[in-house]
């Protein structure tokens, strides 16, 4: 027999934890889901970890060439010198991940305001993690973890490939 809707299973006893881990993306599921993980961490005493996994920028290929830091740029199978170019290219790869690492770190902030003062446990942390498999990077943050939150569904089909899902 299926269930029709999502089942939650309390025991009688809450056990204390030391960390929960929630996966939130700003859809409306993870909205949830970091309720449910805040309380459980305020109710558990244990630190709330709310990650958000983010598809990296699209970055020219010179840019994070291997060998950029010794001012050579390969193009095909060719090394080509290029020592004016490659600092200056380090150095706007540098800029565009900062200012991506921001971005994405003010997104995450806006999702965590959204919990109510008395629903918050009093730890919380946050990751930005870069990538593009959001549910294996969740699994390897929440490897020491005693519970793990994800939303049922993140993005919709088209927004999700555009943008990523954590669920």
């Amino acid at each position: 027999v299926r269930p029709h809707c999502p089942i939650t299973v309390v025991p009688a006893v809450r056990e204390p934890f030391g960390r929960v881990v929630v996966g939130v993306d700003t859809s409306a599921s993870a909205r949830v889901a970091l309720v449910r993980a805040a309380e459980e961490a305020r109710l558990r005493g244990a630190v709330l970890e709310v990650v958000m996994v983010r598809k990296p920028p699209e970055l020219p290929a010179e840019w994070s060439s291997p060998h950029a830091a010794d001012g050579v740029v390969w193009i095909g199978t060719t090394p080509v010198a290029t020592p004016g170019l490659v600092p200056e290219a380090v150095k706007l790869r540098r800029d565009v991940m900062t200012r991506w690492r921001s971005a994405a770190e003010r997104r995450l902030d806006r999702e965590i305001a959204t919990l109510a003062a008395g629903d918050r446990p009093d730890r919380i942390e946050r990751h930005v993690i870069s990538g593009t498999r959001p549910a294996e990077l969740l699994l390897h943050a929440a490897s020491r973890a005693d519970l793990l939150v994800v939303g049922s569904r993140g993005r919709g089909s088209v927004t999700g490939t555009l943008f990523g899902s954590v669920s």
